[in-house]
Order: C-alpha cells, then sequence, then structure tokens
C-alpha cells in the first residue's frame, strides 16, 4: 500500500499536476519515512528491502486514501483533450500522455494487487 501511494503521489501530484507530492508535505514523517519525493520503492535492492519498515497501518491508510482522493479530485477535472494531449514526463525523460499515465497507473496498482493477493494466500494458505 504504500508503493501505491507513493506511486499515485508522484505521478499524480509532480508529474501531472506540477504541485509538490502531499509525501513531502507532513505525511513522509507521519509515515516514519525521509520525505524524499523520488522514494515510491522502486529499484530497491536487498539491503533497502531488508532495512525498510512497514508504516504505522493508520497512517498508511489515511495517506492512501489522500491520495486517492486527490487523483480522483484532478481525473474527474479532466476533459478528453486534456487526457490525450496533455505531457507528463517519465522517470526515464520520455513523455506520456495523461491518458497514457492513467491506463500505467491501473495496470501497476493490478500488477502489485495480484502480487500482494499471491502473497498472502502463501502465507494463509489456498482459500484462506
Amino acid at each position: 500500500m504504500w508503493h501505491y501511494g507513493r506511486a499515485l503521489d508522484r505521478w499524480v501530484q509532480s508529474r501531472a499536476k506540477g504541485e509538490p507530492q502531499l509525501y513531502v508535505q507532513g505525511w513522509a514523517e507521519r509515515l516514519g519515512k525521509d520525505p524524499d519525493p523520488d522514494d515510491v520503492g522502486f529499484g530497491y535492492g536487498v539491503e533497502e528491502l531488508s532495512n525498510w519498515r512497514c508504516p504505522d497501518k493508520e497512517a498508511l491508510v489515511e495517506y492512501a486514501t489522500a491520495i486517492r482522493n486527490s487523483t480522483l479530485e484532478y481525473l474527474y477535472s479532466l476533459d478528453e483533450e486534456t487526457m490525450l494531449n496533455k505531457e507528463v514526463i517519465t522517470r526515464t525523460g520520455t513523455t506520456i500522455s495523461v491518458g497514457a499515465m492513467f491506463f500505467h497507473l491501473l495496470w501497476e496498482v493490478n500488477q502489485h494487487g495480484g502480487q500482494a493477493g499471491y502473497l498472502r494466500g502463501m502465507q494463509r494458505g489456498l482459500g484462506q
């Protein structure tokens, strides 16, 4: 859930809206993390994963809810022209449309949701 919130925050707040991420507006501290706006968990190695501690569950749910609400507010404000023609810069420096950005975010949430479901099944057992 932390990565989900971080990905939405960076893509929507920084890249699409051009605004500071919610993460650096007090949420990082509340979650017990360094307020690095580029830290979304992507590319972590063994050392980073070994040292990573899960934030407080309640604070994490509140952060995810806050960025989800901000994302939905932005999404509902867009018209077709903006979705198709406004460009955002990716982490590699290429550009994609806002619509393609949201497609990517849907794919990412779907993939990570499946991964979380798989791990939960491994921990609890089939059908549990």
